[in-house]
């Protein structure tokens, strides 16, 4: 269907089009995201010798500036780890995606997310739950479910207590979670 029709392509989420690419093998690992460009249609600078990890986290950073598609945080679903030293939102590679063919996007009910100096900055459906972890829902679902992420509150680096308020920053920790929530 996708070959046919090269609209169709940017019709598709952000998650199942890294599924097609997530057995991919490439002779130098920065070129695994470096074959992305065009099913994205995004460029980054090509810096060979960086490792592919970073190239992968750099894509997903451009991605994210052209794009309001949150299926691009759903790279754990379905128990794949691997989240990024370098960046916790990210993927640190491809392959992370494997699980996530069945990924569709909703229509954006939240405003626009975008990376800032200080990380992710998102706004979500929460849903509080025990052991100071929240699940923060996606805008995007699988099989019919809505996709939720663990966080936990950051704690404060001088004083080790929580932030509080309602710009309080969250860490994502886990595997993303199917959950089918009751419709009000």
């Amino acid at each position: 269907m996708y070959l046919i029709d090269s609209y169709a392509i940017a019709r598709a989420s952000l998650a199942e089009r890294l599924s097609w690419v997530s057995r991919r093998k490439t002779t130098r690992e920065e070129d695994l995201a470096y074959c992305l460009f065009g099913i994205f249609d995004v460029q980054i600078s090509l810096l060979y010798g960086e490792g592919g990890e970073k190239a992968f986290v750099r894509l997903q950073e451009e991605i994210v500036r052209r794009t309001t598609d949150q299926s691009l945080f759903a790279w754990g679903f379905l128990g794949v780890s691997g989240r990024s030293p370098l960046n916790p939102v990210f993927a640190s590679e491809p392959n992370q995606f494997m699980r996530c063919a069945s990924i569709t996007s909703k229509e954006m009910k939240q405003p626009p997310f975008q990376i800032t100096n200080k990380g992710l900055q998102i706004t979500m459906d929460l849903v509080e739950a025990k052991n100071d972890l929240m699940y923060g829902f996606l805008d995007c679902v699988a099989a019919g479910s809505d996709l939720a992420l663990p966080l936990t509150p950051i704690r404060h680096r001088r004083t080790g207590s929580f932030q509080d308020g309602e710009n309080s920053p969250w860490y994502p920790v886990g595997y993303l979670y199917s959950w089918t929530r009751r419709r009000s």
